[in-house]
């Protein structure tokens, strides 16, 4: 260490830490191409199922003259947490292979903004609009069927990024590349600057000691 001139050590910080590798690393991270981000949760609630029927004697749920083994409603919620304002876009709901669905309902966020499913041969197609991260209400889609798995929820658009809330979360962490990255920085600082900053005092006080 004791060879290296303390001009070199100053050389290769300020051109990793600058103009060098990590540098351009982290102008492209904070300048990437900004898009829309919708989130979705699920909420599923049993309202007959098999479980419930074997603990209650003679429960029986009907829609009609129809007798009904299993009934369960799912809460699709959808909203924008950031982004650019988006006119409008369409997303799938996809059920299991055999589901039957009794009913669904919509709901938009605000009175100026509208949401519309219809019927395909597995699942729903909603139409959404317009999408903004101003407001804080979401888009809900409620659907009763005889499935206690979840829909899927699925997104092909421009501009646009379907998350779950949890997979929302887990992105707005700084990526383990970076954190690496900012780790190798500080460990380069760490490694580098002592000497740096001994080799200047040494340098100082050399020159203040000559008459």
């Amino acid at each position: 260490m004791s060879k290296i001139p303390a001009v070199t050590l100053v050389t290769a910080i300020a051109s990793f830490l600058g103009g060098g590798f990590a540098g351009s690393v982290f102008t492209w991270y904070m300048n990437r191409p900004d898009v829309t981000i919708l989130t979705y949760n699920i909420a599923t609630t049993p309202f007959g199922s098999s479980e419930a029927v074997s603990v209650v004697p003679n429960l029986r749920i009907q829609i009609g003259n129809e007798n009904i083994n299993s009934l369960y409603t799912h809460t699709i919620d959808l909203s924008v947490p950031k982004g650019p304002f988006v006119e409008q876009t369409d997303f799938a709901i996809i059920f299991p292979t055999g589901t039957r669905v009794f009913g669904t309902q919509t709901v938009a966020p605000t009175s100026v903004q509208g949401i519309n499913c219809s019927t395909i041969s597995d699942g729903l197609k909603c139409h959404i609009g317009p999408l903004t991260a101003q407001t804080n209400k979401a888009f809900r889609v409620i659907v009763a069927n005889d499935h206690a798995e979840p829909p899927r929820v699925e997104l092909a658009a421009k501009n646009l990024e379907l998350l779950s809330n949890q997979e929302y979360l887990n992105k707005g962490r700084m990526p383990l590349w970076l954190q690496i990255i900012g780790l190798g920085c500080s460990g380069l600082l760490g490694f580098f600057l002592p000497e740096l900053v001994r080799r200047l005092s040494k340098r100082k006080a050399i020159g203040a000691s000559v008459p």
